[in-house]
């Protein structure tokens, strides 16, 4: 048991680490970082807010958004009024 102990110690300082991390070190993030930067025109510059980002793909992803929606509506009897004006809508 002796012979082993470095081997030991290194799984206990692991799983004191693991014990240690607070909620705030989330491991994933930094594992996995952003592929690329933002453009400089990522965040929002005509309206003046701060915090809000700007979808750089909006047409793509509200093709995508709607496309989701109308599978959601086939689902949904085709007398319903929800259905109907959603439909009109998108």
């Amino acid at each position: 048991m002796l012979r082993n102990s470095h081997g030991l110690r290194r799984v206990s300082e692991c799983v004191l680490q693991n014990a240690i991390r607070t909620m705030y070190d989330n491991p994933y993030i930094k594992t996995f970082k952003p592929k690329k930067p933002p453009s400089p025109t990522f965040h929002k510059q005509t309206t003046g807010l701060t915090g809000l980002f700007v979808d750089e793909h909006a047409h793509q992803n509200l093709l995508k958004e709607y496309g989701r929606l109308m599978k959601v509506l086939e689902q949904i009897p085709s007398h319903s009024s929800y259905r109907k004006y959603t439909e009109q809508l998108v």
